[in-house]
């Protein structure tokens, strides 16, 4: 997971979305997670939300999904995708338009 926090800061698209493919293949069968770890996730997450709010290929947005699904599933570690940047983004993603009121 370091190496994945240390590749998502690069920015670099196509180096990104090796690691992304790297990760999503271990952990696609992962639905408990390491304690020790939880910081970490939680920094990767914000990582890939930042990541995600970039203009990106498709199949790079794709892979980046797929991580965000996989981390999500670590319920004490969802603070990066429930805040309300994390939201609009997930949000244009999803097509949906948000407006403030």
């Amino acid at each position: 997971l370091g190496v994945l926090t240390d590749v998502l800061q690069t920015g670099d698209q196509e180096v990104i979305q090796k690691a992304l493919l790297e990760f999503n293949k271990e952990y696609a069968q992962c639905f408990f997670f390491n304690e020790e770890e939880r910081q970490r996730r939680k920094k990767i997450g914000e990582l890939l939300i930042d990541f995600l709010g970039r203009d990106l290929q498709p199949s790079c947005q794709l892979v980046s999904l797929e991580a965000v699904r996989i981390l999500s599933r670590d319920k004490h570690a969802l603070a990066p995708f429930a805040s309300r940047e994390s939201m609009c983004v997930l949000a244009r993603l999803a097509g949906i338009e948000y407006a403030e009121g």
